[in-house]
């Protein structure tokens, strides 16, 4: 069961970290293009039916982790992939790792 504040997206998300080749035919076919098309469609859907982005918040709260992708016109998961040194499994690792501490904070503000 999905954390309490975690979108149908960000969920999504962390099954195509945790099983990329379902996505892209393997492991090694797989890229960070691969999320953000799936991010971008996902998004798109939702503002073609009037309905709130699921990854605006997330977003926000990545680069407050970050400040210095504030400068840079890179898309996140081509960060994280950056600050992993082009580790692939890494960066998944990572990106499933902001989602718990999102959704943990996210969580304890409203439990407060």
């Amino acid at each position: 069961m999905s954390p309490a504040h975690e979108s149908r997206l960000l969920t999504a998300i962390r099954h195509i970290c945790l099983r990329p080749g379902m996505y892209a035919g393997d492991f090694d076919s797989f890229n960070m293009s691969h999320l953000f098309v799936f991010i971008f469609g996902y998004e798109g859907a939702l503002f073609e039916t009037n309905q709130p982005s699921q990854i605006s918040e997330f977003e926000s709260w990545l680069k407050a982790q970050h400040p210095q992708w504030k400068e840079l016109t890179s898309w996140w998961g081509t960060n994280i992939l950056n600050e992993c040194k082009g580790d692939k499994a890494l960066a998944l690792r990572t990106i499933i790792n902001f989602i718990d501490r999102f959704v943990a904070e996210k969580n304890s503000t409203t439990s407060q």
